[in-house]
């Protein structure tokens, strides 16, 4: 029997049209696979920048915020950057959820950590990055500790007396702040900064002491308070910076009478009238006229002397170095070279935009524009420190409100009939032997928004020319903390992680 090759032929074609829908199939569902694959793939890094996106975006919002914050503490930055706790938002491909949350928290620095997830309709990345924020300048303020603040001799003539401040009547206990390795036999509440003795503490006693109060203790050494602040999480202490007026810093820490005592535990300081004068030890405190006979009578405001150099008394005064201050100052603005219409000098317009300037001049009529007021003090950096000829100062009538401090190579005057509320700064040398240090002279007439006071042989009651006034302080404290520091938002390298794919 003869077999058909149609037959076979048939089944050939069958099997080749099988065969050949079946690499289609095979090829069709590979190419589904791959697409889906690079769509999936597509998705992830569509996520990935959106997460990214919202790390940059968050990132330049906390940069900018900061800015924006009152200097205050790294905690409370840490806080106020990190409210609200999360941020969301929109790539266009995709969006993101961006929390954050705080680290660490030490000293000037805090760290927050930014949790960034970016999701499309398929997928979800997840990465951080770390930033810190540090408090740039932080030690900034303003600490006067009397009315009248000089580095040699002080001459208080005519009827020109000088007036501190009562202050009630109590005490406050201080205990170590700090902690952690420290040398043997050194205080851990002692950091030594600009040549002061300079103690951080803490306190209970309620209400906290002031900045620019001053205390005392058992043995009459005197201590200016530079800087009050609440204990984090305990709203019944306070942290205390201390600066120990009349104690030698060149002895050893352990040797020092706080650091002594602190070693062994609490320390009671007593309220002091804040003094009238202050001077370093071995300079004659005033000359008296026959209106300011009563002006060191311990009994109504006193006068202190201080042992540290006189090259420290800036750094004492503002917290920070010259070199920082007039820096900042040349940043903002408020750096002036001369008097005059000039660009770069000083006149009296210039103090109704800003609350702290430096003046490089070598005489300042105070202008009316530059008084003040108990709400709106200044601060005038009176620099003659390129001269070598007397410097004059005159308020001639009126009042200032605030904090004058004359840097001068030679004698300094303090004249007109205007009265000076808050403190006046005289550094006329920064030797350590006051005699080599030039005078300082009082003269003209007070008004009566400064205390009374009773001259010597029977002579009238005249009003203080220069008068220490807490609240005024206190605001010039506040402004000259909010020139001098900020925030600044920095990545902590090496931080970037991701955290799921």
């Amino acid at each position: 029997m003869r077999k058909n090759p149609d037959g076979y032929a048939l089944i050939l074609a069958l099997s080749a049209v099988v065969i050949l829908g079946l690499l289609i199939f095979s090829l069709q569902m590979v190419s589904l696979s791959s697409v889906r694959t690079v769509s999936d793939e597509g998705q992830r890094t569509q996520s990935f920048y959106a997460a990214q996106s919202g790390l940059e975006r968050v990132t330049r919002q906390l940069t900018n915020r900061a800015k924006t914050l009152a200097p205050s503490t790294a905690e409370a930055a840490a806080t106020g950057l990190s409210t609200p706790a999360s941020h969301l938002g929109n790539t266009g491909a995709g969006s993101f959820n961006v929390a954050i949350t705080t680290v660490s928290v030490a000293g000037n620095d805090a760290v927050l950590r930014l949790l960034a997830s970016g999701t499309t309709t398929a997928a979800t990345r997840v990465i951080s990055q770390d930033v810190k924020v540090t408090l740039i300048g932080g030690s900034a303020g303003a600490f006067p500790p009397t009315a009248l603040i000089a580095t040699g001799n002080i001459k208080d003539a005519g009827a020109a007396p000088v007036a501190g401040e009562k202050v009630p009547a109590g005490s406050h206990v201080f205990t170590c702040a700090l902690t952690g390795t420290v040398p043997a036999g050194v205080s851990p509440c002692q950091v030594k900064a600009g040549g002061l003795n300079t103690y951080n503490v803490q306190t209970t006693s309620n209400p906290p002491p002031v900045a620019g109060q001053s205390l005392k203790d058992a043995a009459g050494n005197y201590y200016t308070v530079q800087k009050v602040t609440p204990v984090a999480g305990d709203p019944t202490r306070w942290n205390v910076s201390l600066a120990a007026m009349n104690e030698n810093p060149t002895t050893t820490a352990v040797t020092q009478p706080m650091n002594t005592a602190l070693l062994a535990g609490p320390v009671t300081l007593s309220n002091a009238n804040t003094g009238a004068m202050a001077a370093p030890t071995g300079s004659t405190l005033t000359t008296n006229s026959n209106n300011t006979g009563t002006v060191c009578d311990p009994a109504v405001y006193g006068c202190s002397t201080y042992s540290f150099p006189p090259s420290a008394l800036f750094q004492l005064i503002f917290g920070v170095p010259k070199t920082e201050f007039s820096g900042r100052m040349q940043e903002q603005g408020s750096y002036f070279t001369g008097i005059g219409t000039q660009a770069g000098q000083f006149s009296g317009a210039a103090c109704t935009t800003r609350s702290v300037m430096w003046l490089k001049v070598t005489d300042l009529d105070v202008p009316q524009d530059c008084m003040g007021s108990p709400t709106r003090p200044k601060v005038l950096i009176v620099d003659a420190s390129e001269s070598s000829s007397q410097v004059q100062v005159k308020v001639n009538n009126g009042v200032f409100y605030g904090l004058i401090y004359i840097i001068s190579n030679d004698k300094v005057t303090l004249a007109g009939n205007g009265t000076y509320v808050g403190s006046v700064v005289s550094e006329t040398g920064i030797e350590t032997d006051p005699s080599n240090n030039d005078l300082s002279t009082v003269t003209g007439n007070g008004s009566s928004v400064c205390p009374a006071l009773p001259g010597s042989n029977g002579n009238n009651t005249k009003a203080a020319k220069i008068c220490y006034n807490r609240d005024v302080v206190a605001r010039i404290n506040m402004d000259v903390a909010l020139q001098l520091s900020h925030y600044a938002v920095t990545r902590l390298p090496n931080s970037w992680q991701e955290h799921s794919r």
